[in-house]
């Protein structure tokens, strides 16, 4: 089944006028200005920054584009629109836009207060979407329907956006002597390195550079401390602007990821605080599953170990502990560097051995040699792959369409659902029901906005769930024993 829809791209007037300017046809021009949105889009969700070179294989662009795309990618490459990294063999080709069309355009700090900057425009681009789901016209509907039933101030949401990026401080990151001894990919003018090296050697390269080294999403970026803010509030803007713009516009996306088969929609990739200022409005709550990747790695793999060290693991990761717990065993300062750790183990390489990770070796021994055997059978991608396929299957063939089918309000961001909390009571029950049907233990946190004070707006509320025969001793006092409610088929 295709589809057309439509979307919109917030580029600089300059970019704009010089592709305008570029010997193409209007079809190629327009397949120019959709490949610059692609990699703007894909360079932030993978790494927060729409200046890093993203990987785009020819299998991509053929299927994407046309088997001729060379006709207008070469153009853009030689005009220094488009700039693409040296061949590496047996990798593919990596892109990204040209920062100068972006850095020297404007004064970022004014740009997010106007609502129309001179220096920017708005393009709206058609997309063919091949859907490879023969369902995935019910998802659309479910989605778009819910959507539209909400009334959204997004004013409110520019402003959010404005006041994320302009208190956006180097402060906010560890930089040089601050960062924790271990080996890190590193990105040096857009490029991101294909191994890991030593703390130290990053920070030799950037010496000779005379630049600092800066963590951010667990690299290490070699750069200036003005250059790496300006380029991080610059990604912000644009994109928060697309998504914002996209929504109020009515230009929706639905599909099913064809990798990991999860629902991809506006609302996945939408800043967080974004979203809370929605349900904020509209009296919506938000269900996540506490240490959600966890939980479904203890639930893949109940019949698989048996051992002590799986047991504890088991234990933390289904009460929503996890990181806490294992803070205190690694030593680290905080909550988020164990779930750094943590995930290290999802999307590292098995071959990837930081500190940490030799330390979570010698306390989960068991549990870390089964996903090192897994990744060496299957690939190291193959494993985080396999934890979103059964979330997908968990949160959406199973609860979403249950809450859908009996009638309610229901969106979902992978992990978790966002419905009208006048139907909480019967949804939780649902969801409480049909988690003990498939034998899914976990601990719920639900979100609730209860005022219009942006510095206090939620409350968290906490369920366990544990079915009757499970012998797992709990020892956390807040936490309860399942409510009496059984899932009805």
């Amino acid at each position: 089944m295709k589809s057309k829809i439509i979307s919109n791209i917030l580029i600089p007037n300059s970019l704009f006028k010089a592709i305008n300017e570029l010997d193409l046809t209007e079809t190629n021009k327009s397949h120019a200005i959709k490949f610059i949105q692609i990699l703007m889009r894909d360079s932030y969700r993978k790494f927060g920054n729409i200046f890093y070179f993203t990987a785009k294989p020819k299998t991509f662009l053929d299927s994407t584009f046309s088997t001729k795309y060379s006709k207008w990618l070469n153009v853009l490459l030689d005009s220094n629109l488009i700039e693409r990294d040296f061949y590496k063999e047996g990798r593919c080709f990596h892109y990204r836009i040209n920062p100068a069309y972006f850095i020297t355009e404007f004064n970022l700090v004014p740009l997010c207060m106007e609502k129309n900057h001179k220096s920017l425009i708005n393009i709206k681009i058609a997309h063919k979407i091949k859907y490879t789901n023969n369902g995935i016209r019910q998802y659309q509907n479910w989605f778009k329907n819910d959507i539209k039933s909400l009334i959204i101030n997004y004013e409110n949401l520019i402003q959010i956006s404005a006041n994320t990026i302009i208190n956006l401080k180097i402060n906010d990151f560890k930089i040089d002597d601050e960062i924790p001894d271990g080996f890190y990919q590193y990105v040096i003018n857009g490029s991101v390195s294909d191994n890991y090296s030593s703390l130290n050697y990053i920070k030799i390269l950037a010496s000779n550079e005379g630049k600092h080294v800066i963590l951010r999403k667990k690299k290490c970026v070699i750069s200036d401390f003005d250059d790496f803010i300006y380029q991080m509030r610059l990604s912000y803007f644009i994109y928060h602007q697309n998504i914002i713009e996209n929504f109020k516009m009515g230009n929706f996306y639905v599909n099913r990821n064809d990798t990991n088969n999860r629902l991809d929609t506006n609302l996945t990739n939408m800043y967080s605080p974004l979203v809370d200022e929605i349900c904020r409005q509209n009296g919506l709550v938000q269900i996540d599953i506490s240490n959600s990747q966890f939980a479904f790695l203890s639930w893949i793999l109940k019949t698989e170990l048996n051992s002590h060290d799986f047991k504890t693991f088991k234990r933390f990761s289904i009460t929503g502990h996890l990181y806490e717990y294992l803070s205190t065993l690694l030593g680290v300062e905080s909550r988020k560097e164990a779930k750094n750790a943590m995930f290290e183990i999802l999307f590292s390489s098995r071959k990837y051995n930081s500190q940490q990770k030799l330390q979570l070796k010698q306390l989960m021994p068991r549990l870390i040699a089964w996903i090192d055997e897994f990744k060496k059978n299957n690939g190291d991608n193959s494993f985080s792959i396999m934890l979103q396929k059964k979330e997908s299957e968990i949160m959406i063939d199973g609860l979403l369409s249950k809450i859908k089918k009996d009638g309610y309000f229901c969106l979902t961001k992978h992990d978790s659902i966002i419905i009208r909390k006048e139907n909480y009571s019967e949804i939780i029950k649902l969801v409480e029901g049909y988690f003990v049907f498939i034998g899914f233990e976990c601990q719920l946190k639900t979100t609730w906005c209860y005022n219009d004070n942006p510095k206090n707006k939620f409350h968290p509320v906490h369920h366990v769930l544990l079915p009757e025969n499970c012998s797992l001793s709990l020892n956390i006092p807040f936490l309860s024993q399942i409510h009496n409610s059984k899932f009805i088929a």
